[in-house]
């Protein structure tokens, strides 16, 4: 076994190496003065190769970073290769939404395949169904709930918890967490005003939260839009503290001055992708070294 760290591997190569007690090496990598990229594996490998990429930011680099990377172990003629891939972009367009697109994700996952990669380890990915209709390999897709809830335990241990999910596609990453917790969940949904434009947010479920601690989980915060909103309307309904929590922080631009705005008192999420100030991380290693182990252990 062997680690293979890309240009974005966010030190996971590092960590999971260590606790495999395997060699650790890096992909050799430049960008041409023409924008071109160039890949080269410079140490010898031995099977399995597992490789370690998140695909955020510039996800198109990470993309083209990826797939030479996966050639090169075919030159090679590595035939056990495995992805590790915290964040896996392009899984949002997981299907034709107006004429004329492509499936995103299909495309990805076909030429990664083809390329070589058999095996995919992601954290939380935006639809898992679309992953295991389109992908020809083994999938597995790890879920951070144990992790969420040990990180608000030990934060506010004590207090009544409400867990969240800001819409109805996230149902299930509720109840995992709340399960986790022994708490109640609920999920919003949008409604938008016919002659103003206005989005807000209700819950279809009745429960009563003045009180308690709301936490909201979701897979992605990019924008921080929906997130904001949930906020506002969860401490109009007398919640005394709002934790939003995701796998994937992205927070583009000023989503988190955005979040503070709205009340959201605590911002928390896995480091999948690069860090940024403001936040408080929960370090996905452990989660992606159960992944591997239920890959090697057959």
């Amino acid at each position: 076994m062997i680690f293979l760290g890309l240009p974005n591997s966010l030190g996971f190569d590092i960590g999971l190496s260590r606790a495999f007690n395997a060699k650790n090496i890096s992909v050799s990598h430049k960008v041409f003065p023409d924008g071109e990229t160039y890949i080269r594996i410079t140490e010898e490998v031995r099977e399995p190769v597992i490789i370690v990429q998140s695909f955020f930011p510039n996800q198109n680099d990470r993309v083209i970073e990826t797939l030479l990377t996966l050639e090169a172990l075919r030159e090679l003629r590595v035939k056990e290769i495995i992805g590790v891939f915290p964040y896996l972009a392009y899984t949002r367009q997981d299907k034709v939404f107006l004429k004329g697109e492509p499936v995103s994700l299909k495309a990805l996952l076909d030429v990664m395949y083809s390329l070589g990669l058999k095996t995919l380890i992601t954290i939380d990915v935006h639809n898992p169904n679309a992953v295991i209709n389109y992908f020809k390999g083994r999938f597995i897709n790890l879920m951070p709930s144990k992790l969420f809830a040990n990180y608000v335990k030990e934060l506010i241990g004590g207090h009544e918890i409400i867990v969240v999910s800001p819409d109805k596609g996230g149902i299930s990453r509720a109840k995992l967490l709340a399960s986790e917790l022994g708490s109640e969940y609920i999920y919003l949904e949008k409604f938008r005003d016919r002659v103003t434009g206005e989005v807000s947010l209700k819950s279809p479920l009745k429960a009563d939260l003045r009180g308690k601690v709301a936490v909201i989980v979701d897979d992605i915060i990019s924008t921080g839009g929906t997130i904001a909103l949930a906020t506002k309307y969860l401490k109009s309904l007398g919640v005394t503290k709002v934790i939003a929590m995701c796998s994937h922080g992205l927070f583009i631009k000023d989503s988190l001055s955005k979040l503070r705005r709205a009340g959201t008192d605590l911002i928390a999420s896995l480091n999948t992708v690069k860090v940024v100030e403001g936040v408080k991380y929960i370090d996905a290693t452990p989660l992606l070294v159960e992944g591997i182990r239920e890959v090697i252990s057959g």
